[in-house]
């Protein structure tokens, strides 16, 4: 037919809707920028001073960086991705985010004992725990949500 109008389809007008992240990368990439927003507060308006040994077994303490706070909470969002998915793939899916979920938070309640003898004032102490956990509530739900993986 010549001289015929194409027709517009909606397709052609609205843009396709982009494609979703997924739960585990979100918590991946969300749990650095929640501990480094963290960080930012604790030692800016609530002026505290975080600290960590400078070695392991060392009782000297040096001050805790926004970066090293940053890129520790990166690489270990990373082991919890790599860990959930192996466990899923050993055990099965639902197995192996129930287990995950469980060593998480058992990790996450260990890695609060050694905050205890730090000579920090209390505030610190609770900064640190506060820091610990936010990166827990972000990566514990992201980690072994069902759906988008």
């Amino acid at each position: 037919m010549a001289g015929a109008i194409p027709v517009q389809t909606q397709e052609d007008i609205v843009p396709p809707a982009a494609l979703p992240i997924g739960y585990r990368l979100a918590g991946v990439l969300l749990a650095p920028a929640v501990a480094a927003t963290m960080h930012t507060i604790l030692t800016g308006p609530f002026g505290l001073e975080l600290a960590t040994p400078s070695g392991l077994g060392s009782a000297e303490l040096e001050p805790l960086g926004i970066l090293t706070t940053t890129l520790v909470t990166l690489v270990l969002s990373l082991l919890a991705w790599i860990s959930v998915t192996l466990l899923e793939r050993g055990l099965g899916k639902e197995k192996g985010r129930s287990i995950w979920m469980k060593v998480g938070i058992g990790v996450f309640v260990v890695s609060l004992f050694p905050i205890l003898p730090l000579d920090l004032t209390v505030g610190a102490k609770w900064g640190m725990a506060a820091l610990h956990a936010a990166v827990a509530v972000v990566l514990v739900p992201t980690m072994t949500a069902r759906g988008q993986g």
